[in-house]
Parts: structure tokens; sequence; C-alpha cells
């Protein structure tokens, strides 16, 4: 995030990157980093935000714009009117239409499916009729709609149709991370209906008390693209990030029932303990590996797994992948069963552009949608792009295209010039021109002139041929004066603080016709983050100005500024753009946890101790801390905040910058061994039989999986003695095999969510999963195939005890159910087991440990923490330590904000509460034990304290204070918060 008064000069004026009048404009054809032999043309460009294509059976390709206009690309050519426009809400971040699907059947009943966000606002997918290049908003048919609103920003987006005809749909966790975890709730979702909307019985949750039966897979931030592979089947899922450099972008195998992790899992971390309930993705990249991001970030997109038939052999098979943020498209080779063989590059960054969609066409070439979101610096327009295999033997011509002047008053007389085209392998004809001026003109002239009459603005392309293969580019021509747009409020250098309210108000003005009306006028709100931007507010059009609020929570505002942009266009078409940047008030957050290295959840989002986040002042963060860490595979317990809060509490940034840190204790395990304890304390069930103490075949074992009647499921339930609130490290089940295993069954494992398991009943037909209600945790597992005689074990099943564990009304002693049920298992396959009446029953071994009392306080408390933050003046300052304040160690404090050449900061024993110089001196100047001067660089000093070797300073508490002359100020002095420093051991 940049200092207050500063303006990134790229982002100051749109207006700047508008031809003047008279310049001269030149291109150069795209896609200069593909592998030999392949050409990328550009088939449409000056799209507003498009953001999902599809192709019909007939070549015609629908592209999707974000403010609800699906376009039409048909023989090479861009339809003047938009196949329909759907009421889609774009007044806020991500909303508004996001993907386009087809009906297996277009051909015949002509059914489009598109995911938007209606005005309400919530996420819907309808169903639309076309009939020709034409589809009615009143032939819509609602297939789906999220029964809750939506939020700004994750919204997903993805639609596609499975080789089993059903419709598959991605949400995302709408901001709130818990979604993704919760069963009665859609977002964060893969969701499985009908064609028509219905839910398929078949779904892993259809039936199961508590869960919404339309979820398919679940555990995900924000899958905005998934896609099958044609031939095999498999499902490819991109879970896009989270926003910081150590997060990942995910590539999962789409599995039913699958937990794919988010928030506790993403990429290669585990934010918990044990992510055993997760399914791990197929392949990840975090955002700081140079490899895949020069810039720190990432947005994943998932395209096709390439089965075109017009790329060379080793492409066949391929999964096409690219990322939004940092330009590039990759091809994912897939090994046997899915794994990733190798990882390549395909278009080099950032050559690809803001690519939001891939889709493989009729004729075998890959197509891309770049959404032309401006980035900073360049101003990128939306755009479709074709990649083909024109072979290795013959490279394609490079065009390039200049003219001068590109813009003037009609009569505009343009000399066009092709120099610097080139053709690289020279052959196999020679280099010939095409020049489509763009009013219906032509000419195959290297360097033609040409008059334009009309006014407005027109494209012109050039076309080089090598007789065999060609390249083209565009060049934007403005005939007649462009119309200047003017920002008048708010003023440049605005700043603002989380929850601010910020008018705008603007005007336009036309050469020809004087002062346009509101009506010519269109506004957009843009959130820049780092070196790319999300949509924030608009487009709004028709109107002189505005207002908004700053938000005080969501996205989290690090590294990042607001920026409005006026667009002003004339009767005749022409445009010209303003921008004006706002400039956050920053501040810096400090987390810790002593010991360091405890992962945590800030505003959702995982993270590990240390972290040092820059916010926005004002702005609300949410910090939870977990009842239990691991630092090193040992368990420790929470004790507190070192600012009191609670576990889980609500943080406002002040400006100035704050410390906070978690107080942990080591907490002692204990490791226990249960087993099934009677005739009713495990069954199976099977459609044909209902429950039963055990298999019909076999008296002495239980089995799940699959039959020929349908899914199998078996149930253990265990009497435990772990305590309400314990936390649960591992929780295996081992069973001693019995007879008749086959082929390989999948299960989903869940628990009983209630304070005490029922007995189950042989003279009851309720399948085991309907017996109680279930937890929203499960576990996946294939089993191998079991060695009659041998005990196998379970995956780690601690999540699911964990979350039963956690209820209100669990004590010690009750009894903890478990159900595997095999309904995932296509065709046949089962696993068995030894039963109660064996005598060698199945076993439940749980390793768990107590965490510290609620309430206890903190033992060892230690760590930075700030305080004094409601004085009067608010502190200038910031005052922040890094490092854990450790006897024998180092830590660094350092000061923010310096308005002049240095600061003092100042230690003591005790605090204080003094006015001083019209601010408030927070430490004891009598106790001072150092007030040392540091001198500034760019407005900030820091200091490494060495702490002595003295086990007599454990738990003693330091008070720091740093003061700095400000002639600015009241009385010359600018002083920060206070900050307490208290040692560890």
């Amino acid at each position: 995030m940049r200092p207050p008064g500063t303006i990134p000069a790229a982002t100051a004026s749109l207006g700047a990157l508008l031809l003047p009048f008279g310049a001269s404009a030149s291109a150069q054809a795209p896609g200069t980093s593909l592998p030999p032999g392949f050409q990328k043309t550009t088939l449409a460009a000056g799209l507003a935000e498009p953001t999902a294509i599809a192709f019909a059976p007939d070549g015609r390709l629908f592209v999707a714009e974000r403010a609800g206009a699906i376009r039409v690309i048909e023989n090479g050519d861009l339809l003047p009117q938009p196949l329909i426009q759907i009421q889609a809400d774009t007044t806020q971040g991500e909303r508004g239409l996001l993907g386009l699907a087809l009906d297996p059947d277009f051909a015949a009943n002509g059914w489009l499916y598109a995911f938007y966000t209606t005005q309400e606002p919530r996420s819907r997918v309808g169903r639309f009729t076309v009939a020709g290049d034409v589809a009615s908003p009143a032939s819509e048919f609602l297939v789906w709609q999220n029964p809750d609103l939506c939020a700004v920003f994750h919204q997903g987006g993805g639609i596609r149709f499975g080789p089993d005809g059903n419709l598959y749909i991605g949400t995302g966790d709408q901001f709130f991370t818990p979604n993704a975890q919760i069963l009665f709730t859609q977002h964060g979702k893969v969701l499985r209906l009908t064609p028509a909307g219905a839910i398929p019985p078949d779904n892993p949750f259809a039936g199961f008390a508590g869960a919404e039966g339309a979820i398919w897979a679940y555990g995900l931030r924000n899958p905005f693209r998934f896609s099958f592979d044609s031939l095999t089947g498999q499902m490819w899922i991109g879970d896009i990030g989270g926003n910081t450099p150590t997060s990942w972008e995910e590539i999962d195998a789409g599995v039913a029932g699958a937990n794919y992790g988010w928030p506790i899992q993403e990429g290669g971390a585990c934010y918990i303990p044990s992510c055993s309930a997760a399914t791990p993705p197929a392949h990840s990249y975090r955002h700081d590996d140079g490899a895949y991001s020069a810039l720190g970030q990432g947005c994943v997109i998932v395209g096709p797994v390439y089965r075109g038939g017009a790329f060379p052999a080793e492409y066949e098979g391929n999964l096409f992948v690219a990322d939004f943020a940092n330009g590039w498209i990759r091809r994912i080779v897939l090994g046997p069963g899915g794994s990733v063989a190798a990882d390549l590059v395909f278009e080099a960054a950032p050559d690809a552009g803001t690519v939001v969609d891939l889709a493989v066409g009729p004729d075998g070439a890959l197509t891309y949608v770049t959404n032309g979101i401006p980035w900073v610096g360049a101003t990128e327009t939306g755009t479709v792009q074709r990649i083909a295999w024109i072979g290795a033997g013959n490279q394609a011509p490079v065009a390039v295209a200049s003219a001068s002047p590109a813009q003037g008053p009609a009569p505009l007389a343009v000399q066009f010039s092709s120099a610097g085209s080139s053709d690289p392998d020279a052959g196999p004809g020679p280099l010939s021109f095409l020049w489509d001026f763009g009013d219906g003109t032509t000419s195959s002239e290297p360097d033609p002139s040409h008059v334009y009459l009309a006014e407005g603005p027109h494209t012109a392309s050039l076309t080089a041929s090598d007789s065999a293969a060609q390249g083209s580019v565009t060049l934007p021509i403005a005939v007649g004066s462009r119309p200047t747009a003017e920002i008048l409020a708010p003023p440049p250098g605005t700043t603002y603080r989380a929850g601010d309210r910020i008018d705008f108000q603007g005007s336009g003005e036309d050469p020809e016709t004087g002062t346009l009306p509101a009506s010519s006028l269109s506004w957009q709100v843009v959130l820049v983050h780092e070196s790319h931007a999300h949509p924030f507010l608009g487009p709004l059009a028709g109107v002189s100005g505005g207002g908004f609020t700053v938000p005080a929570s969501g996205h989290p505002p690090g590294d990042s500024h607001l920026e409005i942009r006026l667009t002003a266009s004339d009767p005749s078409g022409l445009s010209g753009s303003a921008a004006r940047a706002l400039v956050p008030i920053a501040t810096t957050l400090v987390f810790d946890s002593i010991p360091s290295g405890v992962p945590f959840f800030l505003d959702g989002q995982p993270e590990t101790t240390p972290r040092i986040l820059e916010s926005l002042a004002g702005f609300e963060h949410e910090v939870r801390a977990p009842a239990v860490g691991t630092v090193d595979g040992s368990p420790l317990g929470f004790e507190c905040w070192s600012d009191a809060g609670g576990i889980t509490h609500a943080l406002v940034a002040p400006e100035g910058g704050m410390n906070l840190t978690a107080g942990y204790a080591s907490v002692p395990t204990q490791t226990a061994t249960f087993a099934v304890t009677g005739l009713l304390r495990n069954a199976e069930h099977s459609p044909l039989f209902g429950q039963e103490p055990a298999d019909p075949s076999n008296p002495l074992s239980i089995c799940w999986g699959r039959n020929a009647a349908g899914p199998l499921q078996a149930g253990f339930e265990f009497f435990l003695p772990v305590p309400q609130g314990a936390f649960v490290a591992e929780a295996r089940l081992r069973m001693l095999a019995a007879y008749g295993q086959f082929l390989g069954p999948i299960s989903t494992i869940r628990a009983y969510d209630v304070g005490v398991a029922p007995p189950f009943d042989p003279a009851s037909d309720t399948p085991l999963a309907e017996w109680a209600p279930l937890t929203a945790t499960s576990v996946g597992w294939a089993p191998p195939i079991f060695q009659p005689g041998a005990f196998h074990e379970s995956p780690d099943l601690s999540p699911l005890l964990q979350e039963v564990v956690d209820r209100d009304d669990w004590a010690t002693g009750n009894a903890f159910g478990l159900v595997l049920d095999g309904s995932p298992t296509v065709g046949a396959g089962w696993r068995c087991v030894a039963n109660f009446y064996s005598l060698v029953p199945p076993l439940l071994e749980v390793t768990w440990a107590l965490p510290p009392l609620p309430g206890g306080g903190c033992t060892f408390a230690c760590g930075f923490s700030t305080y004094g933050l409601g004085a009067a003046p608010p502190p200038t300052l910031g005052l922040l330590g890094t490092g854990s304040p450790r006897v024998g160690g180092a830590v660094v404090l350092t000061t923010t904000g310096i308005p002049s050449s240095g600061t003092w900061t100042v230690i003591s024993l005790e605090p204080a509460a003094l006015p001083l110089a019209g601010g408030l001196l927070l430490v004891n100047p009598g106790l001072a034990l150092a007030a040392p001067f540091l001198p500034s660089s760019g407005g900030e000093a820091s200091w490494t304290v060495p702490v002595p070797q003295d086990p007599v300073l454990v738990g003693l508490p330091l008070h720091l204070q740093s003061v700095a002359p400000d002639p600015g100020a009241s009385q010359g002095f600018a002083f920060s918060a206070g900050l307490r420093a208290i040692l560890c051991p």
C-alpha cells in the first residue's frame, strides 16, 4: 500500500493513454512466445469485460460480457447486435454475467445456460432458448438460484455439463471462508443438478440430514473455472487461491463428495494439526514461486483437456490452464490415473493477457478470451484470441502496422505503413498485404493512403500473408475530435479510510457540440491490487456523479487503492477518459505467537505467524487463534491474545499500526484404544436387508461399498472418555480383514453429529447415514485390497471426532458413531471386516490433549501488544516490534510515519499517561532505560535491540513509545501509541 500523498503515475490519468490530436499509431501482431508452428490471431477486440465463451456445434462462438450481453462471433466476424441482454447486477465487485454452457443437445433445442447475478442480488443459472442469433429474455427458465444473497467477491461462476448429462455449477465462498466447509450452505462448492434443476438422487449428499443435496464437492474458495475430459470424463477444477505471496493456486481432480480443504488447507499447506479429511490438489503452485509469477500473486483459470486432434500428438490429452493475474498459458501433461507428469509453458507471461476462459473449437484450435480489466501502466481491451497449429514447416508472418495521423477531423487523410512486417522463414510465397480500413474499403498496397469521410471510431486491420499462413494486426483510427472527460470531485490527492464516504462528480466536453449531457458519461470504480485491478463499482452509465462508501470489511485492503474512472462519449462514438487514484491511509499490523510459527486465521484466511500485514486505517479484521496448535508436531494450547481479546475477536486497524501476539502453552497428550462393545454398536445396511448386525452372507463380518442391490453402509460406535473441548490429534479405525473382498470401493466416512450416538436397530430399514445427523466434515477413503486375517487402518479421522467433541452436549463417556458409506462407489466393489460377533471387533485408537482451562489466563504471556490507541489526539506515528522478545535474543523496533529527520524511542519499566507538547506520553520518563535518537530514512527508522541473557527478565514488561519533531503539530511533536513488550524465556 502506498503512503499518503502519493499517486501512481501510471494511473493518474487515462486520458494520457489516448491518442492526442494528429498523433500516429502503431501495432504489432500478438503472440510471439508460442512454440514454433503455432499461430495466434485476434478474432474480436474492444469487448466490454468479456468473462466466458462457449462454442456451438455449428462453429459460432458465444461470448459473455460481465454487464449481461452475450455476443456472437460467426464466420470470424463479431456480429453488431448481442444475442441477448441479461439484466445482470454489476454494481459491486465481481458480480455480473460470469459463465456460459450449451446444452448437450443444443443443435436440437437451442438451450443456452448462463450463470449471472440478479438485481436482488443472487447467483442464478438461467436457461435461455436461442433461435438463430437471438435469444429472448422472456424465454428464461430458472434452473438454479442460490437461496442466499450475494457478497461482493468470490461468486464462482463456472458451469459445465458433465459426461453424465448433468449440469455442474461452481460457487465461491462469498468471502466468508467457513462457508466452504459447511454442508448446509451452497457457497464454496461444486453443485450438480439435472438440466431442469432437480437434484440427482446419486449426489453424494442427497438425503443426508443437514446437508444441501445439490452439493457434489466442497471445501473450495472460488472455483471460477473447471472442465471435463471428453475422453475419460475426469473433472478438473481450478480453485483460485488467497491474496498473499504465500497463497496457493490449486488444480483439483474432481471427485464426488470430496472436501478440497479450504480454508484449513491450501495447496501444499495445512493450517490445522491434521488435514487428513481434505483431498489434496492434483497440482498447485505458490504465488511467490518465480516460475509461475513475478508479481507474488496468481489467479488460476482451468481450461479444457485437449482432444481437438489438430495439434501435434504430444498435446493430445494435455490440460490447458492459464493465470489471469500473470498472463500466461501452460499445458499440464497428464500421466496414468490423472497424475501430473509435466507442467510446461505454452504461451509465456504476459503475452496471453488477462485470460478468463478457454475452449477448443470444432476446428481443433484453442480459443481464449481476455477480460480487459486495465492493468497498472497500460490499458488492455477485452479480446477473443485463437491459437491454431499451422505446422512446423512454415511460420506465420509477423504483421506490423502504423498510421499517421491516427486522429483528426474529417476528411482525415491517413498514411498507412506495413514497415517492419516480416516472414520469419521467407516463404513459401512472397509476402503480400491486405488492408481493411474499417469503413468498407480495402487495399492490397503495402503502404496505402486512405481518406476517412465519416466521423467516429474506425478499426483498420493489416493482414500479412505468405500464401500458406497469415498474421494480422489492428489499429484504432479516430475521425473527429475526441471529447474530454474531467473529474471535478474528489480532488487529486484525496485520502480515505475504511468507512469513508466518497462522492464523485464529472463532466464531458465535445469540441464540436459543447458540454455533453449526463447520458454520455459512464463511471467505474476499481480496486487496484498490486499490479492488477478488481471491479468494485459500475459501470454506472448516464449520470454526472454519484458516491460510494469505502468498505470496512471484505477484500483485504493491503497493497491496493481505489481508482475512479470516467469515460465521456460524443454522438459519433468517440470517447475520452480520465482517472483519479485515491490515496489510502495505510497502517501496518504485526501478528505473532509465542512460540512463533503457530497458524492462525486472519479474516478467515489461513496465515502463519509471524505475519506483517499492510492494512487500511479503520478496516475491521477478524483474528482467530486455534484452541490447540502445533509447532514441530508438539501440541500447544491457546492461552490469550496480548490485547486481552477473545480467541476470536474483531480488530479495527488503527492509524499508526499495532502489534498483536497469541500466547500458547504446552499441553500433554494421551493415547488409548477402544473396541466396539456390543451387538447393537456395529451394523451393516443394504437396500435389501436394512440394518443388520452382520453381513447376511457372513455372520462374523460387516461390509461396505456397493453390490448389485445398491450402496452398502457400515457403522461402528465406541464409548470414549475424551472430554468435551479436547484437542484430537489422531483417530484411526483398526479392523481385522474378513474374506470376500471385491474390486475397489470408494467410501465417504462421516460421524454422528450428536452428543451420544444411538444404538443400531436390526428391525429398521433406515440407512445408517440417516440414522442420526451427520458431521459436516467427511473423510474420503479408497481402501486397498485387504489381506484376510490382517489388521488394516483407516485414514486419520480426527477431524470427525473433533467436530463431535466440540459440541456443547458432548460429555466424557458418550458414544461416538462412524458411518462408512459406499455411495460414491461406481459399479460393484466392497470391503469386509470382522464384527463384534467375531470376538475381534473394530478398534478406534485415539490420541488427544486437554487444552488449558478457559479463563485461566496466560501462565507466561509474552510478546508485543499495542496500547494507548484511544489517546487524544490520536497517535500519528507507528511503533511496531518484530521478532520474539526473548532473553538472549534480539528484536527490531520500527517507527513509521516520521515527518522530519528522526525520532526518539523511549523505553521504561512502567507505563504513564502524561500530557506533553500537545500529545500523550505513554512511558514513564523517570524510569526511562533508553532514549536514542534514530535518523529517519523515507519516514521510517528501525532499531535492533539485543535482550540480555538473564532469566530474571522473563515476564518483565517493558513499555516503549516513539516521539518525533513535527513542525505541523500543534506544539511541534508527533507521538506513537505505546508498545508493550513482555519478555519470553
